[in-house]
C-alpha cells in the first residue's frame, strides 16, 4: 500500500513539474501581452548593459520582418533535454505568412500578417492544419472531419491543433514592431556564430529577468532568424525552433495571395464556421421620435431631438525635444565639428532622419530623401541625418560618403531618438516653424509611400497644399445657401 501511494505521489509531482515547465515556456514564447517582457520583482537585480552590436542585429532583424510582405519557411519545433523532451511533441511543417492590408488601403509595414500552417505532430503522427486570419482562426478537425472557423477570442480555438501550429511560428514576429519592444528590461549580448541551414548566422543571447534566456541565430545576409532557442528554467532542457528554406518577399505584389492563405475543404469534410457577429446597426432615423421611442419619456411628451455630438478635439501638437549634437560630416554651410541645436533652427521647417549604417532599408530610403531635399531646399527646409546605435562613428561617415547623402550628419543621437519615441529605423520627423512635431514616420520605406507622407508633412509645415487649410473651412454649417 505504501509503495502504491509513493508511486502515485511521484506521478503527480512529475505531472506537475511538466505542467510548470510548459507554463513557463508558454510565458517565455507567447510573452509580452499579459505583462511587459522582462517584468521582474522589484528586488530583482537590474539587467547588465546590452552589447550595441547585439542590439543592432536585433533591430536589423525587426526591420527585415517589417519590410517583408510575405515569408515562407519550413519550421521544425524540437523539445530537447530534460523532462520536456518526452513531454512535448516535435512538430515539422510549412509556415506561410502574408501581410494583408485593409480593403482599399495602400500596403504598408503596419499591415497584420495572416498565417497558414500545415504540419505533422511527429510524436502522435497526426496532421495539424490551421489558418490564423484577421479576427478568426480556421483549423481542420481530423477526428470529426470538419473544417472549423471561430473568432480569435472564442475559447474553442484553444485546442491541440491550433496550439501546435502556433509553436511553429513566432508570436513576437507578428507584432506591429517585431522583437525590439521585447528588449525592455532585458540584456542582449553576442554569442558564438553558427551556420544554420547553410547560412552564416550571428548569435544574440537575450536574457530577461529573472531567469529567461533565448538564443537567436540571425542570418548575416537577410537578417531573418534561422534558429530560435528558448532555454527552460531550472536546467529542464531547451525548445529549438529551426527555420529552413526561408523565402522573403518585399514586393507589394508577392506570390502569395489572401485566397491562398485559407484552408481548403478536404473531401468528406463538412464546414462548421462561426464568425464574429457584425455590430448592431446604429439607427439613423432621428427625425421621427415614434420610430425610436424613448422608454423613459412620459405620455403626451414628444421626444426632443438629441443634441449633435461634437467631433473629438484633435490632440495638441507636441513640442520637439531640443538637442545639441556635433556634426560628424558637414556640407556647404554646415562645418564638420560644429554644433547643431534645434532651438537655433526655430523659424525653419526641419526634417530629421534617424538611421544607422546597419539599417538594411537605409540606402533605398536615402535615395528618396535626397529627392525630397532637392525639391524643398529652395523653400528653406533644413534636412539633417542623425546617426543612432553605431558601433563606430567612422561607419556612419563612410556610409554617408558612399551613398552620397547630401545632408549634415549629426553624431551619437541615441538619446535624441529615445526622446522622440523612435523605435524603428530609418525614421523621419518633420518639425514646423513653431518647433512642434508635424509628423513622425516610423520605419521609412522606399517605394513612394513614406516619401509622399514626408512631402505632405513638409507642405503642411510650410502652410501649403490641402493639409494647410484651416479646419473651419471643412466644418458644415446650417446657414442656407446664398440665393444669388
Amino acid at each position: 500500500m505504501r509503495e502504491t501511494s509513493f508511486i502515485q505521489l511521484a506521478v503527480v509531482v512529475a505531472a506537475g513539474s511538466v505542467c510548470s515547465i510548459a507554463h513557463a515556456w508558454q510565458e517565455s514564447v507567447g510573452n509580452a501581452i499579459a505583462q511587459p517582457v522582462g517584468a521582474s520583482p522589484s528586488n530583482a537585480p537590474a539587467p547588465a548593459a546590452s552589447d550595441p552590436q547585439a542590439v543592432q542585429i536585433l533591430e536589423a532583424c525587426s526591420q527585415a520582418i517589417r519590410q517583408a510582405r510575405a515569408i515562407t519557411y519550413t519550421g521544425h519545433y524540437k523539445p530537447v533535454g530534460g523532462m520536456i523532451e518526452g513531454a512535448l511533441a516535435q512538430k515539422r511543417g510549412s509556415v506561410k505568412m502574408l501581410r494583408v492590408p485593409a480593403e482599399g488601403a495602400t500596403p504598408g509595414p503596419e499591415d497584420p500578417f495572416v498565417v497558414l500552417v500545415s504540419a505533422m505532430d511527429l510524436k502522435n503522427q497526426a496532421q495539424i492544419d490551421a489558418s490564423f486570419q484577421s479576427g478568426t482562426i480556421e483549423w481542420l478537425d481530423q477526428t470529426g472531419k470538419k473544417l472549423m472557423e471561430r473568432p480569435t477570442l472564442d475559447p474553442a480555438v484553444r485546442n491541440k491543433i491550433t496550439q501546435g501550429c502556433k509553436e511553429l511560428r513566432r508570436t513576437s514576429s507578428l507584432k506591429p514592431i517585431p522583437i525590439v519592444p521585447t528588449l525592455d528590461k532585458a540584456t542582449a549580448l553576442m554569442g558564438t556564430s553558427e551556420t544554420v541551414d547553410g547560412v552564416e548566422c550571428d548569435a544574440v543571447i537575450i536574457t530577461r529577468q529573472p531567469n529567461r534566456t533565448e538564443r537567436w541565430y540571425i542570418a548575416s545576409t537577410d537578417r531573418f532568424p534561422r534558429r530560435i532557442v528558448t532555454v527552460m528554467p531550472g536546467g529542464n532542457g531547451e525548445i529549438i525552433l529551426d527555420l529552413s528554406g526561408v523565402i522573403i518577399e518585399s514586393s507589394d505584389t508577392p506570390s502569395l495571395t489572401p485566397a491562398m492563405m485559407r484552408l481548403s475543404l478536404p473531401a468528406g469534410f463538412a464546414e462548421d464556421r462561426r464568425t464574429a457577429p457584425p455590430p448592431a446597426p446604429r439607427s439613423t432615423n432621428m427625425a421621427n421620435p415614434a420610430a425610436n421611442p424613448n422608454p423613459n419619456s412620459q405620455p403626451g411628451h414628444t421626444a426632443s431631438k438629441p443634441a449633435p455630438i461634437a467631433p473629438p478635439k484633435p490632440p495638441e501638437p507636441i513640442v520637439a525635444p531640443d538637442f545639441d549634437l556635433v556634426v560628424g560630416r558637414g556640407i556647404e554651410g554646415v562645418a564638420t565639428g560644429s554644433h547643431i541645436k534645434l532651438a537655433d533652427l526655430k523659424g525653419s521647417v526641419v526634417v530629421l532622419d534617424f538611421f544607422g549604417s546597419w539599417t538594411l532599408a537605409a540606402p533605398k530610403w536615402h535615395a528618396d530623401l535626397k529627392a525630397l531635399a532637392s525639391d524643398n531646399s529652395s523653400k528653406g527646409v533644413k534636412f539633417f541625418t542623425l546617426n543612432v546605435r553605431e558601433k563606430s562613428g567612422e561607419n556612419a561617415i563612410a556610409y554617408m560618403e558612399r551613398e552620397k547623402v547630401g545632408a549634415p550628419l549629426l553624431m551619437n543621437a541615441d538619446a535624441v531618438a529615445k526622446a522622440y519615441g523612435v523605435r524603428v529605423y530609418p525614421a523621419t520627423v518633420v518639425i514646423g516653424k513653431d518647433g512642434k512635431i508635424v509628423e513622425l514616420i516610423q520605419g521609412s520605406r522606399s517605394g513612394g509611400e513614406s516619401k509622399e507622407k514626408v512631402q505632405k508633412a513638409i507642405e503642411k509645415a510650410l502652410g501649403e497644399g490641402e493639409a494647410a487649410k484651416p479646419a473651419e473651412e471643412s466644418v458644415p454649417t446650417d446657414k442656407p445657401a446664398d440665393p444669388k
